[in-house]
C-alpha cells in the first residue's frame, strides 16, 4: 500500500503533463508563501499604528488595481505566446516576447515621466482620509514608491511568459523569493525605527523588484533562452495582435480588480482607514483557501487556450467538472476556519479583534463565489469569450461603490455591508459565465461531430 501511494505521488510530481504538475506544485509553494505572508503581517502590524497600517493596505490595493493598466499587453502576450507554442512556432514566440517587452518599456517610461510631474499635486490626507501629518508622510512616500512600483510593473511582464509556458508554479516561487527578501528587511527596520510607513513600503517595493530581477535573469539565461527578448526580433506589426486581444482583457481585469480590491478604498472613505486593518486581518484566514485554490486553477487559462486550439472538448469539460468538485472541500475548510477564527487571530497577532458573525458568514459566501467564478473566468479568458464578461464586470464595478455606501451607511451594516455589496456585484458573473461555458462547449462538440462526418 505504501509503495502504491509513493508511486502515485512520484508519478504526479514527475509527470510530463505540465498543467497537472503545476496544479500540484503551485499550491504547495503558495501554501508556504501564505505562511510567510502571515509572518509578514505579524511583524508589520505592530510596527505601524492601526491607521498607518490601514493606509498601507489601501495603497497596496491601489497598486493591485493599477498593475493591470498595461494596455492589455501582458494578457495579449500570454494568449499569443501560448498559441505560438501550440503551433510549434518558436520564431513567432520570440518575436512576440521581444515586441511585448519593448512596447511595455515605452509605456512604463511615459508613465514615469508623467508621475514625476503629478505625484506631488495630490492632497493625500483627503485621498486616504487621514490627518495632515500622515498626509505629508504619504506625499514624500509616493515620490519614491511610484517609480519603484512602475519598475516592478515592467518586470511583472515575466508572469505572462511563465503562464504561457505552463510554469505557473514559478509565479508562486517568485513570491517566495520576495518574502525571503522582505522579512529580514522588516526585522531590520523594526530595530532602528517605529511607525514609518516609508520604510515599510520602500522595503516592500525594493524586495518586489529584486525578486523579479533574480528570476528574470535566471529564466532567460537558462530555461527560456529560446525566447530571450532581443531588439532585432521586435516586430511592431504584432502590436495589433497583442493589443486587440489585450485591450479587452485590460478592461475585464480592471473592472474585476475594482470589484475585488476597491473594498479597502471604500472602507477608508466611508468608515476610516483604521477599519481596514480589522477587515484585512479577519478576512485573511478565509482568503487563504481561495488563494490556494487559485494555485490549482492558475495553469488552466493557458491550458484552456491550448486545448481549445486543438478542439479537445473532452479535456476541457472534464477539467471544469473536477474544479467544480473542489468547491465541496473549500466550503468545509471555510466552516472549520469560521469556528476557530477567534483562536487563530489571537495566536496570530497576540490579541482579540472585534468583528461580527455577519461579517464572517458573508465573507465565507464571498470566497465560495470567487472560487466558483475563477473556474469559468479561466475558461472564458483562455478561449477569448470576453464581451459578456466585460459588460458584466463593468456593471458590477459601477454598482459596487454606491451599493457599499448604501449598505454601510443607510443600513448600518459596517464592514459586513462592504462584503455583501461585493457578493451582489459579482452575482451576474456567477450566473452568466457558466451559461457561456456550456454553450461554447456544446458548439465545440457539434463542430467536432461535423468534422468527423466529413472525414467519413
Amino acid at each position: 500500500m505504501y509503495e502504491v501511494v509513493i508511486g502515485k505521488v512520484k508519478g504526479l510530481i514527475f509527470t510530463k503533463d505540465k498543467v497537472k504538475k503545476n496544479s500540484i506544485i503551485a499550491p504547495i509553494i503558495r501554501f508556504v508563501v501564505l505562511a510567510l505572508g502571515f509572518l509578514v503581517v505579524k511583524l508589520a502590524y505592530p510596527y505601524l499604528d492601526q491607521t498607518r497600517y490601514g493606509v498601507w493596505m489601501t495603497i497596496l490595493s491601489i497598486f493591485n488595481m493599477l498593475i493591470v493598466v498595461d494596455l492589455g499587453i501582458s494578457n495579449g502576450l500570454r494568449n499569443k505566446l501560448t498559441e505560438a507554442y501550440a503551433n510549434n512556432d518558436s520564431v513567432k514566440a520570440k518575436e512576440y516576447v521581444s515586441t511585448a517587452y519593448v512596447l511595455f518599456g515605452i509605456f512604463i517610461f511615459i508613465l514615469m515621466v508623467i508621475s514625476f510631474f503629478v505625484v506631488r499635486l495630490f492632497d493625500y490626507s483627503v485621498i486616504f482620509n487621514v490627518d495632515k501629518t500622515i498626509g505629508s508622510e504619504l506625499k514624500f512616500l509616493m515620490s519614491i514608491a511610484i517609480p519603484l512600483f512602475l519598475l516592478s510593473f515592467y518586470f511583472s511582464l515575466l508572469n505572462a511568459v511563465m503562464y504561457a509556458k505552463h510554469d505557473s508554479a514559478l509565479y508562486d516561487f517568485r513570491a517566495f523569493i520576495f518574502n525571503l527578501l522582505y522579512i529580514p528587511t522588516i526585522l531590520l527596520i523594526k530595530r532602528f525605527s517605529y511607525n514609518s510607513i516609508f520604510y515599510l513600503a520602500s522595503s516592500y517595493l525594493v524586495a518586489t523588484n529584486l525578486s523579479y530581477i533574480f528570476l528574470s535573469v535566471y529564466l532567460f539565461k537558462k530555461k527560456y533562452r529560446d525566447i530571450i527578448p532581443s531588439l532585432k526580433n521586435v516586430k511592431f506589426v504584432y502590436m495589433k495582435d497583442l493589443l486587440n486581444v489585450g485591450v479587452t482583457f485590460l478592461f475585464v481585469q480592471l473592472s474585476s480588480l475594482i470589484l475585488m480590491s476597491a473594498d479597502n478604498i471604500v472602507i477608508t472613505q466611508f468608515l476610516g482607514p483604521q477599519y481596514v486593518s480589522v477587515y484585512q486581518i479577519v478576512n485573511k484566514p478565509f482568503l487563504v483557501v481561495y488563494i490556494l485554490f487559485t494555485g490549482v486553477t492558475a495553469p488552466l487559462w493557458s491550458a484552456f487556450t491550448h486545448h481549445y486550439a486543438q478542439k479537445d472538448v473532452d479535456w476541457i469539460s472534464n477539467t471544469i467538472k473536477k474544479m467544480i468538485q473542489f468547491l465541496i472541500p473549500i466550503a468545509i475548510f471555510l466552516f472549520v476556519i469560521a469556528l476557530a477564527l477567534k483562536l487563530l487571530i489571537y495566536l496570530w497577532i497576540g490579541r482579540e479583534l472585534d468583528y461580527s458573525l455577519t461579517h464572517v458568514i458573508f465573507y465565507c459566501i464571498y470566497v465560495i463565489q470567487l472560487s466558483w467564478n475563477v473556474i469559468f473566468t479561466s475558461f472564458c479568458n483562455g478561449v477569448g469569450k470576453l464581451k459578456s464578461q466585460l459588460v458584466l464586470t463593468i456593471v458590477g464595478a459601477v454598482m459596487n461603490i454606491p451599493l457599499s455606501y448604501v449598505l454601510t451607511n443607510y443600513f448600518s451594516l459596517g464592514l459586513s455591508g462592504v462584503i455583501l455589496s461585493l457578493i451582489i456585484s459579482n452575482l451576474l458573473l456567477s450566473i452568466v459565465l457558466p451559461i457561456i461555458t456550456v454553450r461554447t462547449l456544446s458548439a465545440m462538440r457539434k463542430e467536432n461531430e461535423k468534422g468527423a462526418n466529413l472525414v467519413e
